[in-house]
């Protein structure tokens, strides 16, 4: 299952009909770890800016705790190099359903090589 976090709740429903061909659940960022825990989520997708809790902090909490690999969307040009650095995947806004779709896959089959 992907877990989607976002504070915006039309680009959290975007995204979830976006990607309708897998299994979606969609959340705030107060209800993330909550998701996690149930041992259901293969990759969090997040956005970068937001209010309780940034991505880049749940990202490393995902990675950490539950071992799920994760892509940051970010629309702050100027933090791109320095999440790049520090997490996974990174995709900046505006981005195409393609192009997140193809990092999906690429994440995912990262994940997959290191478990086996």
């Amino acid at each position: 299952m992907i877990l989607i976090v976002d504070d915006d709740q039309n680009m959290r429903t975007l995204l979830e009909r976006a990607l309708n061909e897998y299994s979606v659940v969609t959340a705030c960022s107060s209800d993330a770890l909550r998701i996690m825990a149930e041992g259901k989520v293969s990759l969090l997708i997040t956005d970068f800016a937001m209010p309780d809790l940034d991505g880049l902090q749940l990202s490393k909490l995902a990675k950490k705790l539950y071992n799920i690999p994760s892509i940051i969307m970010t629309g702050h040009t100027d933090q791109l190099n320095y999440l790049k650095k520090r997490v996974e995947d990174v995709i900046e806004k505006p981005f195409t359903v393609a192009d997140l779709k193809s990092l999906i896959i690429k994440t995912l089959d990262k994940q997959y090589e290191s478990t086996v």
